[in-house]
């Protein structure tokens, strides 16, 4: 059903339409588009009426599914550039947080005590806001960033590569004070590692000490620590490291979850 306005289309928006009237695999390459967002009366108005005239159709559930899929991303200023991260669905809580401003504090504490070419360590860092920020405070430097979560992890990588942080080298483990496998119960940004195998899926375990080790650092000035009450886990594993470069440390705490895993 061709758009009753589709004379007034700009050349995006007619490719965007065509994307997603031409099924699933190239409504993928829509997610990829960093244009500036459709006119009212375009592409997701149509769609959304496609949605209500055209219930139990097979077309109707992909073309909202490419809506929801877009709407799952979000286009703002974080630190002192803008930005575009994708979350894990248009309903995820911590996707809903990100906006214009979005840790700003965490900002202005990286720009005040960071070095331009400091080593940083990102733990916990979800789809990669910290991140981020860590990076745009340290340009010449290299942060490893930190996410277990099976589910947030590909998201964490593509918006590495979207926003072209190629000082920012993703892990998918969690550091913990042991190194070896557990269980993540992954929860959008509050997952938390788990014994339980029913609780959780399998993950890799490292300590920080070994990371260092495996990786042949030689500085490490900032760690950054958002692990959902497994703080001390963490710095179990970090003893010999913090010994050797007396790193900064940043970290959110939860006392919930400090009082529900102690």
């Amino acid at each position: 059903m061709p758009l009753a306005n589709a004379a007034c289309l700009t050349p995006h928006e007619q490719r965007a339409h065509d994307f997603a009237r031409n099924g699933p695999a190239e409504c993928q390459l829509l997610i990829a588009l960093s244009a500036p967002p459709l006119r009212d009366g375009s592409m997701f108005d149509w769609l959304r009426k496609k949605r209500a005239t055209r219930a139990g159709n097979t077309a109707v559930t992909q073309d909202v599914n490419a809506v929801r899929e877009v709407e799952a991303r979000r286009k703002v200023k974080v630190g002192d550039r803008e930005m575009v991260f994708h979350g894990l669905s248009i309903d995820d809580p911590y996707l809903q947080l990100v906006s214009d401003g979005f840790e700003n504090g965490f900002h202005q504490f990286c720009c005040r005590y960071l070095r331009g070419d400091a080593v940083a360590m990102d733990i916990g860092a979800n789809i990669g806001v910290t991140a981020s920020l860590i990076s745009q405070s340290a340009p010449r430097g290299l942060v490893h960033a930190f996410e277990p979560a099976q589910t947030v992890f590909p998201l964490l990588v593509e918006n590495l590569a979207c926003n072209n942080l190629t000082r920012v080298r993703a892990h998918n483990v969690a550091l913990s004070d042991k190194s070896g496998a557990s269980f993540f119960h992954a929860q959008s940004a509050y997952g938390y590692m788990t014994s339980n195998p029913a609780g959780g899926h399998p993950i890799r375990t490292c300590t920080i000490d070994d990371f260092v080790h495996a990786e042949s650092l030689q500085r490490l000035d900032f760690v950054k620590i958002d692990v959902e009450g497994f703080e001390q886990a963490v710095l179990d594993g970090a003893i010999n490291s913090i010994a050797r470069f007396s790193p900064l440390f940043f970290m959110e705490f939860n006392s919930w979850c400090l009082i529900a895993h102690s």
